[in-house]
Order: structure tokens, then C-alpha cells, then sequence
């Protein structure tokens, strides 16, 4: 049997700030969905296509209480309140039974065309488990689609029989999702954002808030207007299930060559940097390794979102303060810190995934945590926050410094505002003296006196000049 593990791009995101904050809020939100989904006269299961199945991963429910003496004083399960959703997917979609022949069209026109395009014949080569299709949806824009290829003929051991598998599957899972995500998974996801909103829970993100993932969506106050046919397929991992090493194949060759070996129950796993073999003890079932699916499922998509976060983090980091308003500036500094956070909680969640696992699985997902390189992708995410931390702190004095130039030509403005109420005073004044004593000087004390040697029109126009040049040089050298 060969295993397909494809994780792909669609557009459903969570606010996972509010998630982490208030996590019973969210499990009350998914008893909802599932009730919805389950209600065929509501909005949401409307939306559906009839031909879809969709479960909503909720969390483990608490343990009964023991009737002993003790059991009011047992907190085995408290722990379970601060870590609801460790699993990385939400929602598992499923086909019906009535869909299974257009399913089974579907695959075959899609394994045709990747025959034809590539030049193979590997359609016959493979019997799909369609039945038992897969579609998990994950936070940050990730799914995973799990199929189950069986190889009714056997794995051919020429050398160079599968050295097109990789692109062959590719092609295959394209065309099926080109299918698959405008027909039955985009109308589910856009029924979910609206579903949140409706609720007033807001837990799904409008596209107007995907500020790192606009790859799917351009820009997102004027999106894309074909999103509906909008998904991004990323590279299908697989593994082949074998109860012999096939000497020849020289696809099973570049597995074992650089590859790490870990026992699982009566399999020997080899994961490699690409693909992954499987060497089955005589007559063992295939059922035995669904922990390890579930395993590559939840490595596939940490690795993806976390690839796609630290590339579009480059956008955040090239921003200098000198091309945009301070209300652009304000606007830029709080997305970056809503990333940031957001970055920082998918690396928790990573990291307590990781701590929870032991024996066989923890050791399967640290090989692919060495094969993979997840250290190298987690380090430059790292270093890039690092960055938008410092950027942030630049965006905010360069706001300072524009605010306090703003407040001192206010303040300058008010100083001038006060020289033309002197001016005019004296100029006011001094028109009201008699005619014999308005050009007098030296009678009244102090500096007044030297004003009414002009009328009091040429005092006015002066204080306004005055306060005018002291505002314009304040404007010049201090506003932002």
C-alpha cells in the first residue's frame, strides 16, 4: 500500500489569540458547528454539499468522576483545560456513500491525465481506498488530504519503474482538488466564516484579516475574485507499506539510502527527507500504523505553516518608516504584533505536541524533525520575529518623534497666537491715545512706549508676521 499525505492551501484561518485565551468559549463554538452540521435545516448545513460529511474535532471529553472517597480530590484532568486543542486539525471531511461513483470518475479521469501528461502508465499500477478519503482542515490556511493507494499488482522492482511516482502524484492530487475545493471544501469554509460571525463568536478570520497569508488572496481589502477556486497543493509525502524491500526500485532506493530507522510496534519506519517506507512484519495490518499517519498528518502541517509564515515574514521586515503616514505606521505595528503573537502561540502548540508524545511516536516525529530539518525553519522564524520586534520598536519612536513635533508646533502655534493678541492689544491702545500724545516717547515706562511709534495697524500686521514665521520654522524642522 502506498499512503498519500498532501497538505494544501485553502483559505480558513482562526484567530488563535482568542483561542488560546479563552479555549472553553471555542469548544462551546465547535459543539455548535457540530450541532449545525448536524441539523439539516440550518444555515450552515445548507451551504453544504450533500455529498460531504464533516466532523468537528472536539476535545477529549473529561474522565467520569470515580464514586470513591477521593474522587472530588482527583485533578488527574485539570490539565486538560489549559491544552484543549492539541490536535492540529479541526474539522475531518469525509465523503458519502452515494458520492463514491462520481468520486471513482473523478480519480480515474485525473489518474489519465497525469498518465498523459508525464508519459506513464502508473493508473493500473494503483486501486484507490476512496471510501476512505480524507480531508482534515487546520489552522493557518493548511489541509491535509489522506488517501490510501493499494497495489493490487505489486511493487515493481525494475530500477527505474516509479521514477515519475513523485510528479505522477502531484498531478493526480491537483486535478482531483481542482474538483474537489470550488465544489465541496470552499462553500464548507466560507459557511464556517460566516457561521462565526452569525454566532457573534468570531473565531474564523474574514479575508480582510489575513495579513501574512495574502499570497491566497491578494490584497485583502480587495481580494482575489475567483477565491472559490483558489487552493495551493504543497508536496505530497508518502509511504510505501511493503513486506520486502524491493532491491531494484531505485524510488525505494533514495529512501533507504539517507534515512532514519525507528521500530513502531511490528514495523520498521524509515523516514527520509522526501518519502518514507514502511517494512511490515509478515501478515501485519496497515491498521496498526494509523498513529503514524496522524503523526505526519500533524508534522506536514507545522512545517507548512510555519514555511509560509516565515517567508511572508520578509514583508514585515523591509517596511521603512519614511514611506508611510503615522496612521499607516500605527496600523503596521499592531499587525505586526498580532503575527508575532500569533507566530509565538503556533510554536507553543508545536512545541507541547512534541512534549506529549512518547515512546514509538515521539521517536517517529523526532526523525522527522531531523530528516525534515525543522530546526533550521524554526531558528529562521525565530531570527525574522526578532527583526519585527526591533522594527516595531523603531515604528514606535518614529512615532514619537512625529508626535512630539506635532505637539511642539501646537505649542508654538499657541505662543504665536499670544504675540498677536499683544501686538493687537498695543496696537489698540495706541489708537485710542489722544493725537497730540500718540507719537510720544519716553513718558509711559517700560517697552509700550516704543510702540507708538507705529500706528496700530503696522502692530498688528507685525505680531501676525511674527507668529506666522515662528510657526513655519517650527513646521519645517520638527514635524514628521
Amino acid at each position: 500500500m502506498l499512503k498519500l499525505i498532501t497538505p494544501f492551501r485553502v483559505l480558513f484561518n482562526l484567530d488563535s489569540s482568542k483561542i488560546a485565551a479563552q479555549p472553553m468559549l471555542f469548544t462551546e463554538f465547535l459543539k455548535k458547528t457540530q450541532e449545525a452540521l448536524d441539523n439539516p435545516d440550518s444555515s450552515l448545513a445548507r451551504k453544504l454539499n450533500p455529498a460531504l460529511k464533516v466532523e468537528a474535532k472536539l476535545p477529549p471529553a473529561a474522565k467520569p468522576a470515580a464514586a470513591s472517597a477521593t474522587a472530588s480530590q482527583d485533578s488527574s484532568n485539570a490539565k486538560d483545560h489549559g491544552r484543549f486543542f492539541l490536535s492540529p486539525h479541526m474539522l475531518t471531511l469525509s465523503f458519502r456513500d452515494s458520492y463514491l461513483p462520481e468520486l471513482e470518475n473523478l480519480y480515474a479521469a485525473a489518474a489519465a491525465e497525469a498518465d498523459e501528461t508525464l508519459g506513464v502508465s502508473y493508473a493500473d499500477m494503483f486501486r484507490p481506498d476512496l471510501p476512505n478519503l480524507k480531508i482534515k482542515i487546520n489552522d493557518n490556511t493548511v489541509a491535509v488530504m489522506l488517501l490510501d493507494m493499494h497495489t493490487p499488482k505489486g511493487v515493481p522492482d525494475e530500477a527505474e519503474s516509479w521514477n515519475r511516482l513523485n510528479d505522477w502524484v502531484a498531478a493526480l492530487v491537483k486535478s482531483m482538488l481542482t474538483v474537489l475545493y470550488p465544489e465541496m471544501i470552499f462553500p464548507l469554509l466560507k459557511g464556517m466564516n460566516e457561521f462565526s460571525n452569525e454566532t457573534k463568536d468570531h473565531f474564523v478570520c474574514d479575508v480582510s484579516e489575513y495579513k501574512i497569508f495574502f499570497v491566497l488572496v491578494g490584497d485583502p481589502q480587495n481580494p482575489y475574485p475567483d477565491l472559490h477556486k483558489r487552493f495551493i497543493p504543497m508536496k505530497t509525502v508518502m509511504t510505501l507499506c511493503a513486506e520486502t524491500i524491493p532491491a531494484k526500485n531505485e524510488w525505494v532506493a533514495n529512501i533507504l539510502k539517507h534515512c532514519t530507522s525507528v521500530q513502531m510496534k511490528n514495523v520498521d519506519v524509515r523516514v527520509s527527507d522526501e518519502n518514507n517506507f514502511a517494512l511490515l512484519a509478515t501478515g501485519a495490518d496497515t491498521k496498526a500504523l494509523e498513529s503514524l499517519w496522524e503523526l505526519i498528518a500533524a508534522a506536514s502541517y507545522y512545517y507548512i505553516a510555519m514555511n509560509v509564515i516565515n517567508v511572508n515574514l520578509i514583508r514585515y521586515i523591509g517596511i521603512t518608516s519614511g514611506r508611510y503616514s503615522t496612521a499607516m505606521l500605527r496600523i503596521i505595528s499592531q499587525d505586526m504584533e498580532n503575527i508575532i503573537n500569533s507566530v509565538t502561540i503556533l510554536k507553543v502548540r508545536y512545541n507541547d505536541l512534541v512534549a506529549e508524545l512518547s515512546g514509538a511516536n515521539r521517536k517517529v516525529f523526532q526523525a522527522m524533525q531531523k530528516e525534515w530539518e525543522f530546526k533550521n525553519i524554526s531558528d529562521n522564524i525565530q531570527y525574522k520575529l526578532e527583526l519585527c520586534r526591533a522594527n516595531i520598536k523603531i515604528i514606535s519612536l518614529e512615532t514619537q518623534r512625529r508626535n512630539q513635533g506635532r505637539i511642539e508646533t501646537v505649542l508654538t502655534g499657541v505662543a504665536g497666537v499670544t504675540l498677536v493678541s499683544i501686538t493687537v492689544d498695543l496696537a489698540a491702545y495706541a489708537t485710542q491715545l489722544p493725537e497730540e500724545n500718540m507719537h510720544m516717547v519716553g513718558s509711559i515706562p517700560g517697552f509700550m512706549d516704543l510702540g507708538f511709534l507705529l500706528s496700530g495697524n503696522v502692530l498688528s500686521w507685525f505680531g501676525f508676521i511674527l507668529a506666522a514665521g515662528v510657526l513655519a520654522f517650527t513646521i519645517k524642522h520638527r514635524s514628521g
